[in-house]
Order: C-alpha cells, then sequence, then structure tokens
C-alpha cells in the first residue's frame, strides 16, 4: 500500500497547546497513520528564491513568532533528521530539471513542529524538510509535487502545511483586501481543482497566523520575508 500524501493546516502556533476541534483532529487522525520510514514536508514558513533541502542530523527549534505564551517557546520536537532521504529528495528535484540547494543549520520552524507534534507525538520519524517558493507561483509546485511522487512508494510521508491562502498580514491591510480576497477566489478554484488529483488527502481548513524569518530579505511588496539561498 502506497503512503499517503497529507496537506494540512497547522493553525496558529497555540494549536500545540489550546484545546480546539482542529487540535483534536490532528491528534486524532494521526493515531490512524502507519508510522513511515520518514516525513518529508514542506512547510509555509520555509521561503526560498530556488528549491531547497535541509539536509541536518539533528535539526533545531525555530520560534518563528512573537507574543505568545512562554510554554510554547519551552516545545522541543526532538524528531531527527535524515541525510540520506534529504540527498534523495534533491535528487528527484533535479531529475525534474530543479536546481536545488542542500542546506544546513536550519531548525524546525512551526509550520514542521505544531502539526507533527500532534501527528506523530514521539517525534520518532525523521523529518526532512522542503522549501517554497511562493513567487514562482502554483504550477511550479505542482511541479515540484509531482518530482516527489516515486517517495510514496518508499513509504516516505510527504506533507504540505499551511493553507490554501497563508498571507494575512496582507489579508488585513486595509486597501489590499479586495486584492486579497480575489486572490483568495482564484486560490480556492485552483484548490478545487487540485483535488481531482490522485493521492492528495486534504486533512483540515484552519486559518493561521503568518510571521516572519530573522536574517531573512523583507518583501517589500507583501511584507512577509523571504529567505535566500547561495548558489552552489
Amino acid at each position: 500500500m502506497r503512503t499517503p500524501t497529507l496537506f494540512i493546516s497547522h493553525g496558529s502556533p497555540m494549536l500545540a497547546i489550546e484545546k480546539s476541534p482542529a487540535r483534536d483532529f490532528l491528534i486524532e487522525y494521526g493515531k490512524t497513520l502507519k508510522k513511515p520510514r520518514a516525513i518529508v514536508i514542506a512547510s509555509a514558513h520555509f521561503e526560498t528564491s530556488r528549491p531547497a533541502v535541509v539536509g541536518d542530523a539533528k535539526p533545531e527549534m525555530i520560534y518563528d513568532f512573537g507574543g505568545f505564551p512562554d510554554a510554547l517557546y519551552q516545545i522541543v520536537y526532538p524528531a531527527p533528521g535524515d541525510p540520506v532521504v534529504a540527498t534523495k529528495v534533491g535528487g528527484l528535484l533535479a531529475e525534474a530539471g530543479f536546481a536545488p540547494a542542500m542546506m544546513s543549520q536550519r531548525g524546525f520552524d512551526h509550520g514542521t513542529w505544531v502539526p507533527l507534534s500532534l501527528l506523530f507525538p514521539n517525534a520518532d520519524v525523521p523529518v526532512v524538510q522542503v522549501a517554497l517558493q511562493p513567487h514562482l507561483g502554483a504550477e511550479h509546485h505542482v511541479k515540484l509535487g509531482r518530482a516527489l511522487t516515486s517517495l510514496k512508494d518508499e513509504d516516505i510521508l510527504v506533507i504540505g502545511s499551511g493553507n490554501a491562502t497563508h498571507n494575512l498580514r496582507a489579508f488585513f491591510v486595509t486597501e489590499q483586501a479586495i486584492r486579497a480576497a480575489n486572490e483568495l477566489a482564484n486560490a480556492s478554484h485552483f484548490m478545487r481543482r487540485m483535488q481531482l488529483l490522485p493521492g492528495c488527502q486534504p486533512a483540515s481548513q484552519q486559518l493561521q497566523r503568518g510571521a516572519g524569518f530573522s536574517s531573512c530579505e523583507a518583501d517589500p511588496t507583501t511584507r512577509l520575508r523571504r529567505c535566500r539561498v547561495q548558489d552552489t
């Protein structure tokens, strides 16, 4: 049986500690999943200028948010990385025509550790992170996802963590709200089309809060931040 592919809305970081229907759903859904050999996850909080894969054997934690209870900053999700799987992912992306970068010293952001701490609380499954490139659009990411299809046959769980829309900062700026609503409508149409693709299992729907990254370049258009990867 092939390993499924999941798309999960990870919500606010509070999802990790605050009781809610979405939190309960992820906990219970995780109990139905067979423990995979490894997890490859693309978080909406990991953006780069070109495809990138994290090859750390022991990823650290990133608390990429502010103004939340101290308890959130004490959480450690100690799952290991898997350099072998990371290298394989990089190879698949290269075969598909991408020029992926292998990154190091890039910890788990909350788009990774919040949902995984609920789905796999024992933190005993190796985790490999893959970056997104929002400026390259939907078709780019469809191609990127298809490049990883064979992982399903190797007992590797592929997860997309975010939401159909993820730029709430822009959404709540009055002069940009209409534009954001139009973009959301277009994105919703795209997501309905994507549900026709085989192997895609949307898990839950919940808006969440956006957050920037330290040591990343500010994007003057969206007022978010985009990480840059050095060419190798």
